[in-house]
């Protein structure tokens, strides 16, 4: 059964998901950090892959790359070279499956500590089993070659169980280019290309489920939390990651959600809350992480964050939790 997707949520990936395409971008030597830069993104994400990035701003990274290189199909490109090993925590989890058939069940299951907006399933048909890819909250262009990087990905992880050549009977991307779908049957012989429908997809054998993969060792851990599930976590989420690069403004936050000034002030509205009270939450949210996990002064705390002195910090904690920072620090410890 496929399934329902949230309206509210503004999608969100772990830096690691942009790792693939990173990689990809060095081997053809592009400057991959002025890129980086321009979308908002910084310098570098190789120490913080787990690092949630809306992805307006993947995107606008990968779009500003592309179009000043002149790279087409970039779905294509990418996918066919991509591995789990560069996704970082997501991708050890599911290089740990001991089965091809434990591999899919687990992606579809657990994408959403990966990615948000995406979203997995498995459709029994006879003798094979389609696996369904549907993304939401991306425009048009950007969700082909989503659709084609992960499908490509998915396919290639099956081929270490199976064999290098298999190639599925028919394989899916709604609305692509007759042009990257040329691309696609040059890089799967064999197989019929579609282009239409609501959501990609490919066939599996239903042998190929019992396929030994365990590729690595099976995590003792499951992956980590799921990313933002809603609007207000989402917003709550941007906040977060404006702290730390700029003052967070309203408007860039409007930017980032992809929504109009208007709409967005509507959703806070239906929420019983301001964007104030939202960066506020924001801010005390990592105070509180680092007064429980670390050494941080209360005044450099305070100054991360952006408060005027430690006595406007003290204040603004105070009135969320009822207890000075201070007091919070020695209760958690």
């Amino acid at each position: 059964m496929r399934p329902k997707s949230p309206s509210q949520k503004i999608p969100f990936s772990r830096a690691a998901g942009l790792l693939p395409i990173i990689n990809y971008f060095e081997k053809q030597g592009l400057p991959v950090q002025k890129y980086l830069r321009q979308a908002g993104i910084g310098d570098s994400i190789a120490a913080t892959l787990e690092k949630p990035i809306p992805k307006s701003l993947q995107w606008k990274f990968v779009t500003a790359a592309c179009d000043d290189e002149n790279i087409d199909h970039i779905g294509v490109l990418v996918g066919s070279e991509a591995s789990l090993e560069e996704l970082g925590e997501f991708g050890e989890f599911l290089l740990g499956a001991g089965t091809v058939g434990e591999y899919l069940t687990q992606g579809c299951q657990f994408i959403n500590t990966m990615s948000s907006g995406e979203y997995y399933w498995l459709v029994e048909e006879l003798d094979q089993i389609r696996f369904c890819v549907s993304v939401s909250g991306l425009q048009e262009n950007h969700t082909i070659q989503n659709y084609i990087y992960i499908v490509l990905l998915t396919i290639n992880t099956i081929r270490r169980a199976t064999s290098e050549s298999w190639c599925p009977t028919e394989l899916n991307v709604p609305a692509m280019k007759a042009c990257t779908a040329a691309k696609l049957a040059a890089y799967l012989p064999g197989t019929e290309i579609a282009r239409n429908g609501a959501y990609a997809s490919f066939f599996i054998p239903s042998v190929f489920l019992e396929k030994r993969l365990a590729l690595r060792p099976a995590p003792s851990n499951v992956p980590q939390e799921s990313l933002p599930a809603d609007f207000k976590s989402s917003i709550i989420e941007l906040i977060r990651i404006q702290i730390f690069t700029k003052r967070p403004g309203l408007q860039y936050a409007v930017q980032l959600s992809g929504t109009s000034s208007r709409t967005f002030q509507r959703k806070l509205r239906r929420l019983g809350v301001t964007y104030t009270e939202l960066v506020l939450e924001a801010r005390i949210s990592i105070a509180k992480q680092w007064l429980e996990n670390g050494d941080i002064s209360v005044t450099d705390i305070s100054k991360a964050l952006g408060y005027r002195s430690p006595a406007n910090f003290s204040r603004a904690f105070r009135g969320l939790t009822d207890q000075s920072p201070r007091d919070y620090r020695h209760r958690s410890n």
